[in-house]
C-alpha cells in the first residue's frame, strides 16, 4: 500500500508556479537626477543600478575614491541641543568661544562639528 502510494506521487507530476526572475525592479520612490559618494556606489552593478534609473552617477563611494573634505558622519543627535544650545527650539544662545565646536579623543585626535539647524542635523568632519 505504501509503495502504491509513492508511485502515485511519483506518476503524477507535482503543480508549480514560474519562477520569477529576480532582477532589480525600479524604486518606487523618486530617484535624484545626479547621485554622488553618499550613494555608495561601489561596484558596477550599482553603477548600472542607478543609471538604469535615470541617475547620473558623479562619484563613486567613499572607499574607492576618498575625499578630504567629505563628513564623516551625519546624524540627528545634535551636541547643541543636548547642552542647550538649540537655535531651534528655543535654547539659549551659543557664546561667541563656542561658535565653533570640536570633539576631542581621549589620543588627542580632533572632529570639527557643523550643525545644519533647518534639518535638525550635525556632521562631523576629521581634522588635519
Amino acid at each position: 500500500m505504501r509503495r502504491e502510494a509513492v508511485e502515485q506521487l511519483l506518476a503524477s507530476p507535482i503543480p508549480t508556479e514560474p519562477v520569477e526572475e529576480n532582477l532589480p525592479h525600479k524604486p518606487l520612490h523618486d530617484m535624484p537626477a545626479i547621485v554622488d559618494w553618499t550613494a555608495n556606489v561601489a561596484n558596477a552593478e550599482a553603477r548600472r543600478f542607478y543609471e538604469s534609473c535615470g541617475a547620473k552617477v558623479t562619484d563613486m563611494a567613499f572607499e574607492l575614491s576618498p575625499r578630504p573634505d567629505a563628513p564623516l558622519m551625519i546624524c540627528r543627535h545634535c551636541i547643541r541641543y543636548t547642552l542647550g544650545y538649540c537655535s531651534r527650539y528655543g535654547g539659549k544662545k551659543l557664546p561667541e568661544p563656542l561658535r565653533h565646536l570640536f570633539l576631542r579623543m581621549h589620543d588627542g585626535r580632533r572632529f570639527r562639528l557643523e550643525f545644519n539647524c533647518t534639518a535638525c542635523e550635525m556632521s562631523v568632519y576629521a581634522c588635519e
